[in-house]
């Protein structure tokens, strides 16, 4: 199996394909491809110990070995009607928003999360900034709808991100700090469920 983009998304698919094959006692077969996530010794010992449960990394020029099955991880791009649309999209192929969450070629249109590039400062692709920007959104939709003043968004500088590396442990990031533990895994569980039961 190949994965093809070893940034969070395709570490953590990686990560749970290994503790599949250790819970059923199969042998992995599977290659990352792509550039580590992050750096520092708390990520090169992460993908030091997920190398030792069987993974295996390679840069992502390096010819890519044959493979029985694919998944792609390397991010996520504006939709179609974005860039039909003629709005501008940037490198990483999201619509082009000022810090108000307007499209920089037409204010009528809002952008937030994944499909969205936010122009006062490039924000990783990390589901915490969409979810915090989705409130904002609200208030900025009705206020241009009533013709009063739109706020701005001010990501933080910091934040927390946790992968589930399939083994019953967790790999937790918060600005240059990182833990490794069954712990942050408890916690990763427990801010999932509570944001999921906000929608039930």
């Amino acid at each position: 199996m190949l994965i093809v983009g070893a940034g969070p998304s395709g570490t953590e698919a990686a990560a749970a394909l290994l503790g599949l094959a250790e819970r059923i006692g199969f042998v992995p077969r599977i290659t990352l491809a792509g550039r580590m996530a992050g750096d520092g010794a708390a990520w090169r010992s992460l993908y030091a110990s997920l190398e030792r449960r069987g993974l295996k990394l390679i840069p992502r020029s390096a010819p890519l070995p044959d493979h029985d099955l694919l998944i792609t991880a390397t991010g996520l791009w504006a939709p179609a009607l974005v860039r039909e649309a003629g709005l501008a999209t940037s490198r990483n192929g999201g619509a082009e928003v000022a810090a108000t969450l307007q499209s920089t070629i037409d204010s009528a249109i809002f952008a937030v999360g994944d499909c969205a590039d936010f122009r006062p400062r490039e924000l990783p692709r990390q589901g915490v900034f969409g979810v915090r920007q989705a409130p904002l959104l609200i208030r900025n939709l009705a206020a241009a709808a009533n013709g009063k003043p739109l706020e701005d968004y001010r990501p933080q500088r910091r934040w927390l991100a946790i992968m589930d590396l399939g083994n019953q442990t967790g790999f937790a990031t918060w600005g240059p700090f990182a833990w490794r533990s069954r712990a942050m895994l408890r916690w990763k569980r427990r801010l999932d469920m509570s944001f999921l039961y906000r929608f039930r």
